[in-house]
């Protein structure tokens, strides 16, 4: 198939600024907490940021999506894993008592 009629059209961001943007905010995230490792709160409440970004918004919103074409239940399959981060994360923290303050 060709890519055009192969990728569901609600896959991909339609703002490549916002997703360069958040790549950059990754590669400095890297450089920081390479240099000094970060708190466990700060590690987590990093991690529910980016989950929380515009482009993994829109990868969530697709997951969720009801389209059910081949591609797009091919994309769903592959990428159970990643869905619900953010809520995983969030369940996680409150269970595991993570919050500022009590490292």
């Amino acid at each position: 198939p060709q890519p055009m009629q192969f990728f569901p059209e609600n896959l991909l961001a339609r703002d490549l600024g916002l997703l360069q943007d958040a790549n950059a905010k990754v590669t400095d995230l890297i450089a920081v907490f390479s240099e000094k490792t970060p708190s466990r709160f700060a590690a987590f409440n990093t991690a529910l940021e980016l989950e929380l970004s515009a482009g993994e918004a829109h990868y969530q919103e697709f997951l969720d999506s009801p389209d059910s074409s081949y591609s797009s239940n091919l994309f769903k399959q592959l990428n159970q894993e990643d869905r619900d981060h953010a809520r995983r994360i969030r369940s996680y923290m409150k269970e595991n008592n993570i919050r500022n303050g009590n490292e």
